[in-house]
């Protein structure tokens, strides 16, 4: 089903984004204006360390546009665990969190408040608590990264497509790998994008999930990070800013994705849209391409000055394995489920009728009266006497399963090295350098030819803007016949194409294979480990949901029995009522608690080698840690990056300018389409050279 959502858009995703996963963080205070890539936004409203659930949130206006958006902040571990257990429960239970519930009632008062919401943004749990709330109030949300609803809200809604909901997500942010990864993409509501931006290396874990790194000087965003080694051709810097990697379309600034991009209505070409172009052009496209064509020199040189020693390994092999295990939703929260108080293992022991109250039953001067709850009393204890032990193992199980992974880590991480030395890039320098010589012809080609292209569309501007109304009709109407008079006045189209490189096509395909045959092995064995520790565990749990599910019936015929009883003058009956009500519930809480780790478990195991698939670009960039090749594949990475962003820029065009047949706009149209094919030939030839 498909709900029925139209917003035209004017506070860019980009800026919501950067709202989300930066401003937010900082807490602005109420009154203060915050700027986001140059439009100013004041903040109206704050809800910081103010509730319980552990909630922020702040009320931001668009100077420029007067629209309002609220901004929910992501996780913070160190606020008194509230985030934290709000991201567990997330897991653990079907049932919405309390933060949850209060981003919704925020909202609801903001909208009295101020008369309109037009947008809800967050990243992590406030990406979470965004969604949550568009689902509910069908207003527009934008997230980083967001943290998946709750069970029962995705459940509720998984019938709808939610056209309100945009997701951004970076390529390598480990929340929403592992949410993938382990059969979670349900509770993610809207349309999921992803976004090439971060750097695998493990320093920036965090920062892939938030998009930005911050200065710890100026307290603003740190939009470049240091790459390479200082004194080499390596060393330099590249843009980490989640939100400069977003493409949207140049004319409607809805965003662009391999599935979208010739899709869209087509615009007419006239004066205003040719304009769009024109700036677009000037201040993003060839902006872009300038700075993937600098981080491809860097590669270039560094590959020409190292040559032999490119792979020297400066610092020792080491990966920090255990940290990125951890990292992972699922298996995080199931370690966390014998330490965290408010769940778990804290919750199972209170399930226990043999002291307090229950016990004091059998010495009460009533017992004659509630001789039939006295009979259950026994057999609920009967029933439960298994439970200590098993909440014993269980425990037990977990921290097996947390010392499985330290061994992981101290003995199986060396079978990622195998056959990657000093000297694992020898026999194909020669190649690699030549290589690189033809993607440095090709890289100025396609820049020479995007800045050819900007002349015409800024010279087709200009023709536009001196001809007259009734010539512009006509070539709006595609029918030609306004432009033609005047289409030598337009510089030539660059006709040239990337050529072709014969090298690498068997040398770096080997050592690939290598990689691969290593991860496979690693990711073979550590399965091999968990699997054994994840099926016991799975085993006492479904024990645990047995033997709860037993006590549920007895204390279900306990209340029944409770009910029954009237003992006038005292209020005994009464307090019995609502203790065995308290047991109904502490007994139904933990069964809830126990099936959604039973799910949890499946999850980890059904999925287990997509998790360790979704580690493996930290992995592969670790392998070569300390080496002057492992800024080359960053930099080309990042490289990629841009260039597959401008390829669907100019594949977008190409579509748009197709059916108008004025000479100007066919010669556009054409000098667009040989762009984005001399795009494709570099793309493929830097994925070559990319290990």
């Amino acid at each position: 089903m498909e709900n029925t959502f139209i917003h035209l858009k004017q506070t860019p995703d980009q800026n919501l984004v950067q709202l989300s996963g930066f401003s937010i963080y900082k807490h602005p205070p109420r009154n203060s204006v915050v700027e986001v890539n140059k439009t100013e936004y004041k903040v109206l409203d704050t809800n910081y360390d103010t509730l319980p659930s552990g909630l922020d949130a702040a009320v931001v206006l668009d100077n420029t546009t007067g629209e309002i958006s609220i901004i929910y902040e992501g996780t913070q571990p160190e606020k008194n665990n509230a985030d934290v257990l709000t991201d567990a429960s997330l897991v653990l239970s079907d049932k919405t969190a309390d933060q949850f519930r209060d981003a919704h009632a925020y909202y609801k008062e903001m909208k009295k408040k101020y008369k309109h919401i037009d947008h809800v943004a967050g990243n992590s749990l406030g990406g979470g608590l965004a969604n949550y709330v568009a689902v509910k109030e069908q207003v527009h949300s934008v997230t980083l990264d967001p943290a998946m609803l709750p069970a029962d809200v995705a459940k509720e809604m998984k019938d709808y497509k939610h056209a309100n909901i945009t997701n951004y997500c970076g390529i390598y942010d480990p929340l929403t790998l592992a949410e993938m990864a382990g059969g979670y993409e349900n509770r993610m509501p809207g349309k999921n994008i992803k976004i090439n931006f971060g750097i695998s290396w493990l320093k920036f874990f965090a920062n892939n999930h938030t998009g930005y790194v911050s200065d710890e000087e100026t307290n603003t965003i740190k939009e470049k990070i240091t790459i390479g080694k200082k004194g080499t051709p390596s060393y330099g810097e590249i843009h980490f800013m989640a939100d400069a990697y977003i493409s949207t379309n140049i004319w409607t600034g809805d965003p662009l994705t391999k599935e979208s991009v010739g899709t869209s209505q087509r615009i007419k070409i006239n004066e205003e849209s040719m304009a769009k172009l024109a700036s677009a052009m000037e201040t993003q496209v060839m902006a872009s391409c300038k700075t993937a064509d600098d981080y491809l020199q860097h590669s270039i040189r560094t590959v020409e000055s190292e040559g032999s020693h490119l792979d020297d390994r400066k610092t020792n092999l080491q990966i920090q394995f255990d940290e990125l295990l951890r990292s992972n939703p699922m298996l995080n929260q199931l370690l966390a489920f014998v330490k965290v108080e408010s769940l778990g293992m804290a919750l199972l022991k209170k399930v226990s009728p043999a002291g307090g109250f229950m016990l004091d039953l059998f010495h009460s001067p009533f017992a004659e009266k509630i001789t039939s709850i006295l009979s259950s009393i026994s057999r609920l204890q009967g029933c439960l006497v298994n439970l200590p032990l098993l909440i014993a193992q269980l425990g037990q199980a977990i921290l097996d399963l947390e010392e499985c992974i330290t061994s992981i880590t101290q003995k199986d991480i060396p079978l990622l090295f195998k056959g990657i030395d000093n000297h694992f890039l020898d026999g194909i320098v020669d190649e690699l350098k030549a290589h690189y010589e033809k993607i440095d012809v090709n890289k100025a080609t396609v820049l020479k030819q995007v800045s050819n292209f900007k002349t015409q569309t800024e010279e087709v501007k200009e023709m536009f803007e001196q001809l007259d109304t009734e010539i512009g009709n006509r070539i709006e109407d595609g029918k030609g016949g306004g432009l033609e008079s005047v289409s030598t006045k337009i510089t030539p189209s660059l006709q040239v194409t990337c050529e072709p490189s014969p090298y690498l096509k068997a040398g770096m395909d080997i050592r690939k294979e290598q990689l691969q045959y290593n991860f496979n092995r690693f990711s073979k064995n550590t399965i091999a480990q968990l699997d054994p520790i994840l099926n016991q565990l799975r085993s006492i749990t479904n024990q645990l949901i047995n033997v709860l599910y037993d006590a549920k019936i007895i204390v279900k015929i306990m209340k029944f029995e409770a009910s029954l009883i009237h003992i006038p003058f005292v209020s005994f009956d009464n307090q019995l009522r609502e203790k065995i009500s308290e047991m109904d519930q502490m007994v139904s809480t933990a069964i809830d608690t126990c099936e959604h780790v039973k799910v949890l478990i499946a999850n980890i195991i059904d999925h287990l080698p997509d998790i360790l698939q979704s580690f493996k670009p930290y992995i592969e960039i670790a392998l070569f840690n300390g080496t002057q090749y492992e800024a080359v594949i960053i930099y080309n990475i990042s490289a990629l990056s841009i260039l597959e962003q401008m390829k669907l820029q100019f594949r977008e065009m190409s579509y748009q300018l197709s059916e108008n047949e004025a000479k100007a706009i066919q010669q556009l149209f054409q000098q667009a389409s040989t762009i984005e094919g001399n795009m494709d030939v570099l793309i493929e030839q830097v994925k070559r050279g990319t290990l």
